[in-house]
Parts: C-alpha cells; sequence; structure tokens
C-alpha cells in the first residue's frame, strides 16, 4: 500500500510539473539560462580544476603520502584516517559537494571504512570560503566584517560537529587504528610509492579518467542546478514561496523581528546564493539577524546542494543520517557562535559599513590573493619539508 500511495505522489506531481512546463514556457527558460548560467560562470571554473587535481592526487598515491602523515593527529581529534584530512581540506577550500565526491571515491577504493566515510559526510562539505569572504561580504553586504564572522561561525561550527562525531559508531572502528603510530615523511613516501605502483596506467591515461571523472559528476551537479533553478523559479512566480512563508513570518514577529526576512529565507532552503543574496537586499533589517539567517542557510547547505551530496553519497552505498546530523549539530552551533559574537564583539555589526565600487574591487583582489598566496606556500613548505627530510635520511644512511 505503501509503494502504491508513492507511486500515486510521483504522477500526481509529475503530471502538475508537465502541465507548468505547458502553460509557462517563458519562466521555464529563464529559470533554465539562469541556472546554466550560474553552471557555467561559478561552478564550473571554481570547482573543475579542485575536481582533476583530486583525482590525480588520489590516483598517484598522493593522498596516502598526505594520510600517513596526519593519521595520529586526525584519529585522535576526529577518530578518522589520516585520508580524512585530504577530504577535510579539500571540501572546506573548494565548496560543497567536492567532499562528498572523494568521501565516495575513497569509500569505493576502500582507502576509509564505511564508519569513516559517514563520519565525514557529516563535517566535509562546506561553503567555499571565497564565496563567503567574496560574494556575501563584498558582493552583497560591502562590509568585510560580515565576511569573517560568517567565516569563523561556518568553518568554527563545522570543526564543532567534527569534534561530535567521532563517537558515531566508535565500537565498531578497527581497533588497529586506534593505535596507530607517527610515521615519517620517508614512511610515508614509500607508501605512496607502493600505492602508485599499483596502477599500471600512465600518467596521461590517469590524467584522461580523472577529466571524464569530473566531467560527468560536473553535469550532473549542473542537471541539478538547472532543475532548482526552474523549481525556485515557478515557486515564487506562485507565490508559493510565500505561503510556504506564513508559519515563519508569524514566528518573526512574535520574536519582534522583521517578517518581511520569512521568504527570503525560505528560498534560501532551496539554493543558498539565491537566498543570501535576497536576506541581503532586504531594507532596514538588523544586520545581526541576516548575518544569522545566512549562517543558518550555510549551514543547512539549500535543498539543491543536499540533492548533490545525497546522490553521491547513495553512489557508495552510504548512509545519508550522519550528513542529516550534522547539518542539525551546525545549524545549532552557527546559531550559538553568531549570538556570542554579538554578545561579547558587538563592533558595529548592527550597521552597515558604507564601501565604494574601488574598494570593493581592491577588497575582493586581495582576498582571491592572499588566499591563494596561502595555499601555495602551504603546498611549497610540504614539498620543501618532504625533500629536505628525504635528503637527510639518505645521508644519514
Amino acid at each position: 500500500m505503501k509503494h502504491i500511495t508513492l507511486t500515486f505522489w510521483y504522477l500526481f506531481l509529475m503530471s502538475i510539473l508537465t502541465l507548468l512546463f505547458i502553460i509557462m514556457p517563458l519562466d521555464v527558460l529563464t529559470a533554465t539560462r539562469n541556472g546554466l548560467t550560474l553552471w557555467i560562470q561559478i561552478v564550473l571554473p571554481s570547482l573543475l580544476p579542485f575536481f582533476i587535481l583530486g583525482d590525480l592526487l588520489l590516483q598517484l598515491g598522493i593522498v596516502t603520502f598526505i594520510g600517513t602523515l596526519f593519521e595520529p593527529f586526525m584519529r585522535k581529534i576526529f577518530n578518522v584516517s589520516g585520508e580524512g584530512a585530504f577530504i577535510l581540506l579539500i571540501g572546506m577550500i573548494s565548496g560543497y559537494p567536492t567532499g562528498a565526491k572523494f568521501i565516495a571515491q575513497m569509500k569505493k577504493r576502500n582507502i576509509i571504512s564505511l564508519e569513516e566515510a559517514e563520519r565525514l559526510s557529516a563535517y566535509s562539505n562546506a561553503s567555499n570560503p571565497l564565496f563567503i569572504l567574496s560574494a556575501i561580504a563584498i558582493g552583497l553586504f560591502h562590509n568585510q566584517m560580515v565576511g569573517w564572522v560568517l567565516a569563523f561561525t561556518h568553518y568554527g561550527s563545522n570543526i564543532l560537529v567534527a569534534i561530535s562525531m567521532r563517537s558515531y559508531k566508535r565500537s565498531t572502528c578497527n581497533v588497529s587504528h586506534k593505535n596507530a603510530k607517527k610515521l615519517s615523511p620517508l614512511d610515508a613516501f614509500r607508501k605512496m610509492h607502493t600505492v602508485r605502483l599499483q596502477h599500471s596506467k600512465s600518467f596521461f591515461e590517469i590524467l584522461s579518467d580523472a577529466i571524464f571523472q569530473s566531467i560527468q559528476t560536473l553535469m550532473m551537479i549542473g542537471g541539478f542546478i538547472i532543475s532548482f533553478s526552474i523549481l525556485s523559479h515557478l515557486l515564487m512566480t506562485l507565490s508559493i514561496i510565500d505561503w510556504l512563508s506564513i508559519p515563519l513570518i508569524h514566528l518573526l514577529e512574535k520574536l519582534n523581528a522583521p517578517p518581511f526576512l520569512a521568504s527570503p529565507f525560505i528560498n534560501g532552503l532551496l539554493e543558498v546564493t539565491l537566498g543570501a543574496n535576497s536576506i541581503a537586499s532586504v531594507d532596514h533589517a538588523p544586520l545581526i539577524l541576516q548575518i544569522l539567517l545566512i549562517a543558518i542557510l550555510l549551514a543547512f547547505n539549500g535543498l539543491c546542494i543536499q540533492a548533490q551530496i545525497i546522490t553521491l553519497l547513495k553512489k557508495a552505498n552510504l548512509s545519508i543520517k550522519p550528513y542529516f546530523l550534522g547539518r542539525l549539530l551546525q545549524i545549532i552551533y552557527s546559531i550559538g557562535i553568531v549570538v556570542l559574537i554579538h554578545s561579547f564583539l558587538p563592533i558595529q555589526l548592527v550597521e552597515h559599513v558604507a564601501t565604494s565600487s574601488r574598494l570593493i574591487q581592491q577588497s575582493v583582489f586581495h582576498i582571491h590573493h592572499h588566499f591563494q598566496v596561502l595555499t601555495l606556500m602551504i603546498l611549497v613548505l610540504i614539498w620543501v619539508y618532504m625533500i629536505f627530510y628525504l635528503l637527510f635520511n639518505k645521508q644519514k644512511s
């Protein structure tokens, strides 16, 4: 009976959607163009390099090198293998759903266990720092302080989720991992070399596979973005978003908060970027409340991103319960952090800071530049350290 009911609802909803496509073709076309533009101009260039790079690092054994070095730290703090450091780092740098992609890949290759993969899924899908510090803070609010508050809230709450999830299915973890000893970079290099030798493919074959898999994943992401762009546009055009906002309007009124923030927030539950833009454009709203709502949306991820992450996790036969538990915990932690920041550091967060267009461009450039320099410095230091260590050990032997 349950399956029959579900089939009926599928038939009903698809019939309604087909009817809307027929009677509102221009709206569907506009929404499709908007989604396609977002995918081509923002998502594709920002994710494709990281997807290809991550696949290369994985197949060349460099992830094993990183995992061996970070094993004691990751095991002690987050109760996951050292390879989790790579997933956590690339998930934060490139933004969602990169973390989910590499969780699924590493689970399929048996690099991480089922429990570790599910644990990592709760906190390895974060927002891109450039999106927070540049697009939201400078582009929408013209206020750098908003970016730093949101970044501290988002990544701080994410780390708290990671620590909270360390006990998830702890009893099922492999005991041998708990007693992992610290290994030298030379040991890590040997493990990396062993993994690389297991692949008989040439570098260009590996690169070709990485490009193909990355584009395939991005095509799926693009399909979701376009689909949710159409859905969001139709819901707004038909005023369904306003109808769904009624309960939140009553709640905001009871809290003496502006009720006109309800519709933008509900819109953000579908797609974070649209919601952040709508919330920032509301005039005469308390800035701290706008920050709080956007922090919640960043923690929630939005249904569009959730659909992408769930699809990637399901392909690896992973449970999605830890992922949703992570979203709930991060929302709670985000609210707490914003409230604490506002209580102890009320540094002009209740007023917008006007910034000229020239200063905005300079700020965006400096944020991008510093982010690139910091990433490059970290990579250079890692490789210099490894080279000197290998040379030292070679002379010693």
